[in-house]
C-alpha cells in the first residue's frame, strides 16, 4: 500500500469526486477507507491535501442532491477517520439476529423435548413393572 504514490492517489480521489455519481463515490468511500489508516497521518507528505479531500467529502456528506445512502457512507468515512481508523463493531442485522434468536430458541424447545421424552422413557419401565 505504501508503494502508491501520493500523486495517483490524489488523481484517483479527484477523479472520483468530480465524477460524482453514487457509484463513484460509494468507490470514493471505500477507496479512502482502504488508506486511511496508512496515510492519514500528519507525518505523510499529502496529508494537507489528503485533509482537501476529507473537506470535500465532509461538503458531499451534507449535500442533499446526493442519496441518503451515499450521505450515509460519507458520514459513516468521516467518523472512521475521527475515531483514528480504528475497527468498529458491526451492529448485527434484524434479520441475523431474528434466526439467531429463532435458532436458540429451537434448541431450547428442542433440549425441552429431549428432556421430556428421555423422561417418558425412564418413567415407562417403571409404570409397566406395576
Amino acid at each position: 500500500l505504501r508503494m502508491l504514490a501520493a500523486k495517483i492517489i490524489f488523481h484517483c480521489a479527484e477523479e472520483l469526486v468530480s465524477i460524482g455519481s453514487p457509484e463513484a463515490l460509494e468507490t470514493l468511500c471505500a477507496f479512502l477507507e482502504t488508506l486511511g489508516s496508512t496515510f492519514d497521518k500528519p507525518s505523510w507528505s499529502g496529508y494537507a491535501r489528503l485533509n482537501q479531500v476529507f473537506l470535500q467529502v465532509e461538503l458531499l456528506s451534507q449535500d442533499s442532491h446526493q442519496s441518503s445512502r451515499i450521505r450515509c457512507l460519507l458520514k459513516d468515512l468521516l467518523d472512521k477517520r475521527r475515531n483514528g481508523w480504528k475497527p468498529t463493531e458491526q451492529p448485527q442485522k434484524a434479520e441475523s439476529s431474528a434466526k439467531s434468536t429463532t435458532r436458540e430458541q429451537g434448541a431450547a424447545v428442542g433440549s425441552e423435548a429431549t428432556d421430556w421424552m428421555d423422561a417418558r422413557l425412564n418413567r415407562s419401565p417403571k409404570r409397566s413393572a406395576n
